[in-house]
């Protein structure tokens, strides 16, 4: 779940072409179990995708040891001279494959009772996250994405990306933004033509909800269908000029280590293209700020926390993000004082965008800032009030 490098954006913008996602579906039917007093039933499922993306062959040595990555994130995040030219991107070429996705789709108990559960809210998390980032165990009530939006009467699904949790793995250096930009677009068309839906019918409208690198893929979608969905709520995000050198300082605050190396056990079936943080301290200083956290919900964070791909992070500032033929809503939010993706202070950063230049067609654009928290803003105080104001900005455009 954390933001990431994006590598001279505006001259690397157009090199990644959209790709066309041939969706299949195989729902488990499993029905999750959840506390008595929540407000969601939810089903699980497992699905297919089918899909053409043009990715990235990276030029760069699989990683033996930390040493490795060391001076693979020093190369990457050092400022560019004529003499410190780091270019992972070997070349391009097009890719087609099925991978297995694992996903939830959430509904209120009471469907009807405010006429919005046709709604869907698709969530897709960020790096060092997966879908548990929107569906919190720890204080559900309090830090559950899910639980918040159902109990105002709108539909939720989210999933874990490709190499966390449930969903397939893959290697870490082939791992990307581009198949991953089309998993999302083919879970939006999914979800407008399958049974995911059952227990609403035929739904209204797709929402797509971003954390951090969730939010490039969702942007990107934008981007690349504009069409496709009606709205857009981007966390963890941000367009500022001064964005990029952020995310070369947090991408270093990360300390990344190999995964597998560091916690055999949970993650031996990832190679050495998994990167994690070293310790709960490296998290606490990229996802946190004291005192607008409780104890209880950082080591809630850190015990979930999943290892991320390098190839992530090398091809993300490849992906398309200007979307200049969307016309629906977008909202774009962070921390107050979010250090991955605004260098720890918000307001100044927000003020210096010009999103009308990202989005000149769209009917509405709105942005705000979660007051004390930092970029985990799903695990900082009064989460509650932020799912608020979510569930308001929707609520207002007629959602």
């Amino acid at each position: 779940m954390a933001s990431v490098l994006i590598v001279s954006l505006l001259v690397v913008l157009d090199r990644i072409k959209s790709a066309r996602a041939i969706p299949t579906y195989s729902p488990t039917n499993l029905t999750t179990n959840r506390p008595s007093n929540s407000f969601a039933q939810c089903i699980d499922y497992n699905i297919p995708l089918n899909i053409t993306s043009e990715n990235v062959v990276l030029n760069i040595t699989p990683f033996h040891n930390d040493f490795d990555v060391v001076d693979l994130v020093t190369d990457f995040c050092r400022k560019v001279t004529n003499t410190t030219v780091f270019d992972p991107i070997g070349g391009l070429q097009n890719v087609t494959s099925t991978y297995q996705i694992a996903g939830i789709f959430c509904s209120p108990k009471n469907s009807g009772a405010l006429g919005r559960e046709k709604t869907v809210i698709l969530g897709t998390h960020g790096v060092h996250y997966d879908g548990r980032y929107w569906d919190s165990s720890c204080k559900p009530q309090e830090y559950s994405f899910v639980e918040g939006v159902v109990k105002e009467g709108y539909s939720a699904f989210f999933y874990n990306r490709l190499g966390t949790r449930k969903s397939e793995k893959q290697s870490g250096y082939t791992n990307q933004a581009a198949p991953q930009t089309q998993f999302l677009a083919a879970l939006a068309s999914l979800l407008r033509h399958s049974p995911y839906t059952h227990a609403i019918g035929k739904l209204h409208s797709v929402v797509l909800v971003g954390q951090s690198f969730g939010s490039y893929l969702s942007n990107a979608v934008l981007s690349t269908c504009p069409t496709l969905v009606d709205a857009a709520v981007l966390t963890g995000f941000s367009f500022a000029s001064d964005a990029s050198t952020s995310n070369k300082i947090v991408f270093e605050a990360f300390a990344p280590r190999i995964a597998a190396h560091l916690h055999l056990s949970r993650f031996s079936a990832l190679d050495t293209g998994y990167l994690t943080f070293p310790d709960k301290s490296a998290q606490l200083s990229t996802f946190f700020k004291k005192p607008a956290y409780e104890p209880a919900a950082a080591n809630y964070a850190h015990e979930i926390a999943q290892p991320f791909a390098i190839a992530e992070i090398l091809t993300l500032g490849l992906v398309k993000l200007l979307a200049p033929l969307f016309t629906g809503l977008v909202l774009l939010a962070a921390g107050e004082f979010d250090f991955a993706v605004c260098a720890g202070e918000s307001r100044s950063t927000f003020e210096m965008q010009t999103l009308q230049s990202i989005f000149p067609n769209s009917r509405l654009i709105e942005e705000f800032v979660q007051l004390g928290v930092d970029h985990g803003v799903n695990f900082g105080q009064n989460a509650t009030g932020f799912y608020k104001d979510i569930v308001g900005f929707l609520g207002m455009a007629g959602f």
